[in-house]
């Protein structure tokens, strides 16, 4: 059977710990063990590297960001610093005509559909930043000259483990060969860009297969960075009005907001278990529903029989009221996303003592967060959890310290702060117990300015800053204060220890058994992912090629949350968009009213009226079905025999 495609939380709270370690000097020869790279995040920004250039700072050992090959690098002022990525649009995006061809226009919610495939949580975060923040999918495509070539190439920018990671696919999709309909995520209207992102996503995992599964959180974080809050709604009885009031909020902010269902639903409201949804926002809807929130369901069609009226079942959009999401969805994720964002990053080495500071200009609030590689994502890297200690404060009050904890993610922490022009420090330390070939972790900052994060000036002894911000010695204990690694808690326990929300993290239970070598392969084919010039040249994805192991390493695909499973080999095969595009054109021209696609699945008749203009009545021998558009769902295997379609 596949897998559910929304996977509900085990919690386990993971905090930091990690021994003392001496900083290093150059004359330690410890240069080539400890870099600390700091780099803008624009991908553009490259003009020019000089590996040889090396510098010392304060007893640290340091690699000046994109030396401008040429200049004098003993020179402090030809290194780059600061910058950051924005949601704005780059000097190499895509052009409008090939945007054109992937959809145009503004990205949309309803763009999304999913298809045989159990990857609801990602199309969900999808359709949610689609509705809020619709030019963060435009301005997600760059390297717009690698489209036009005779070998088109997307590359899309994500923001993978707290910093930029460029993921280029060729244009070939699975898609059926007969029709020209893509197996997994549909063309909806006409929009192909949703197949590019899935497509990436994919290849980041190393297989559609691979993406099966997972949480909101992850998608929210890889697209955005924007911290994410984590709630979960039957815990929220007692405190009704305190989660609408953050859902209201949410929705005036165009925060992203997704939600997940258990296995089993209760309420009986008709949604489905262990599926995501989109969360387009919590309004005021009548005086006999005062408080209702707006979902979305990405298989672009609904069952919800609830309270609220829902004549309209083939769009995939309805209401709830509060009482009922409360009771039937287990998962909340509320994704921070703040207009014209700026992320800047700074790469820090585990088991080293650091301290950095930057300086904001403005006032707005910011979050600063540190990142590590998910354990989803390395495979055979066991369990990627870290210990770490992260700690911020305003220059001029470093006894009033925040400390960054888990919030939402299973790879990330952060430390919100509330904003003011001025000089900040941090201290952070990270190490990975069970890891050895990871060596890096990363420290963020989220907000609307991204400002240069350095090596700290004024502390050149990183111990001297902790005893500032804690008035006590730096020590192993002072690492693990108050929660030790692996410590589990139950979401009772962690519940409400910070003021806006619940500290989760995933467990572990899902991570892959570690291996060294395996693990070590992991890490390297994160740095093969932006191989766009070597695709272009030739066509071929070495990385991720048009065969079966992209599609999976075996087993059954589909998705469960409609009873869907066939062998994964059923979808290997490829076309190019344009081959589709002109197939979907054609099948459209010469259907003549036959618009219901069909295909045996098992011992249910999968059913797709993606292709239809209106409702229509399917009667077959003994049954008759009258099924809505965009209608995508498996029934009784008689549908697939000889039946007649007629407008209902």
């Amino acid at each position: 059977m596949a897998s559910l495609c929304f996977v509900a939380f085990a919690f386990t709270l993971v905090t930091s710990s990690a021994g003392e370690m001496e900083t290093c000097s150059e004359s330690d020869g410890c240069a080539q063990e400890v870099m600390l790279l700091q780099t803008t995040l624009r991908l553009d920004a490259m003009t020019g590297k000089d590996d040889s250039c090396r510098w010392s700072k304060n007893g640290y050992c340091e690699e000046p960001e994109y030396c401008a090959v040429g200049t004098d690098c003993t020179d402090c002022s030809n290194c780059g610093g600061g910058g950051g990525i924005s949601t704005e649009s780059d000097s190499d995006a895509i052009s409008d005509t090939e945007w054109d061809f992937l959809g145009g226009g503004s990205a949309k919610y309803s763009d999304i559909q999913q298809g045989y495939l159990g990857d609801c949580y990602f199309l969900a975060t999808l359709s949610s930043i689609a509705f809020t923040h619709p030019e963060l999918i435009k301005n997600m495509f760059t390297k717009g000259s690698l489209v036009e070539g005779a070998h088109p190439v997307y590359t899309t920018k994500w923001l993978l483990n707290g910093k930029p990671t460029a993921l280029a696919v060729n244009n070939m999709i699975p898609a059926d060969p007969n029709t020209g309909l893509p197996y997994f995520v549909q063309e909806k209207g006409g929009n192909y860009w949703p197949l590019v992102l899935e497509k990436a996503w994919a290849k980041l995992f190393g297989g559609y297969k691979s993406i099966e599964g997972g949480n909101q959180n992850e998608v929210i974080k890889a697209m955005t960075q924007a911290p994410v809050d984590f709630y979960n709604p039957p815990k929220m009885w007692d405190k009704k009005d305190q989660f609408w009031s953050k859902l209201v909020t949410a929705t005036s902010n165009k925060w992203v907001i997704g939600a997940g269902t258990p296995n089993t639903p209760p309420g009986n409201i008709g949604v489905m278990g262990g599926h995501a949804y989109a969360v387009l926002g919590a309004y005021f809807y009548s005086e006999r529903f005062p408080r209702v929130l707006h979902l979305f369901n990405p298989h672009h069609n609904d069952k919800y029989n609830g309270e609220i009226p829902n004549e309209e079942k083939s769009d995939g959009s309805f209401y709830v009221t509060l009482d009922e999401f409360i009771t039937a969805f287990d998962t909340t994720f509320i994704g921070k996303v703040v207009s014209g964002a700026k992320v800047s990053h700074k790469v820090i080495q585990k088991d080293t003592n650091m301290a950095l500071e930057f300086t904001m200009i403005g006032d707005d609030p910011f979050a600063v967060q540190l990142d590590w590689p998910s354990s989803r994502i390395l495979k055979g890297c066991g369990s990627t959890s870290p210990k770490f200690k992260l700690l911020v404060a305003k220059a001029g009050d470093l006894p009033t310290t925040t400390e960054a904890m888990i919030r939402g993610g299973s790879s990330s922490a952060r430390a919100d702060m509330s904003g003011g022009s001025g000089k900040y420090y941090v201290f952070v330390r990270g190490t990975f117990p069970t890891v050895k070939v990871l060596n890096e972790m990363v420290v963020n900052i989220y907000g609307k300015e991204a400002p240069t994060i350095q090596v700290s000036w004024g502390y050149s002894n990183p111990k001297d800053l902790y005893f500032a911000m804690t008035g006590r010695s730096f020590s192993e204990y002072e690492m693990g204060h108050g929660y030790g690694y692996g410590l589990s808690l139950t979401a009772e326990k962690v519940e409400n220890m910070n003021a806006d929300t619940d500290i989760h993290e995933l467990s572990g239970s899902s991570a892959s058994a570690y291996s060294e070598e395996e693990c070590g392969s992991a890490v390297a084919r994160m740095k093969t992912l932006d191989d766009g010039e070597q695709i272009a040249s030739t066509g071929y994805d070495s990385v991720f090629p048009e065969e079966a192991s992209s599609i999976s390493d075996g087993g059954a695909c589909g998705d469960a949350a409609i009873g869907d499973s066939s062998d994964c080999n059923t979808y290997n095969h490829w076309l190019s968009i344009k081959r589709m595009k002109t197939l979907v054109t054609d099948l459209k021209n010469n259907l003549e009213g036959g618009c219901v696609q069909k295909a045996v699945f098992g011992d249910k008749c999968m059913v797709d009226t993606t292709l239809c203009q209106t409702r229509v009545k399917m009667e077959c021998t003994t049954l008759v079905w009258t099924l809505p558009v965009g209608f995508h769902n498996s029934i009784e295997t008689e549908a697939c025999g000889n039946c007649k379609v007629v407008p209902a």
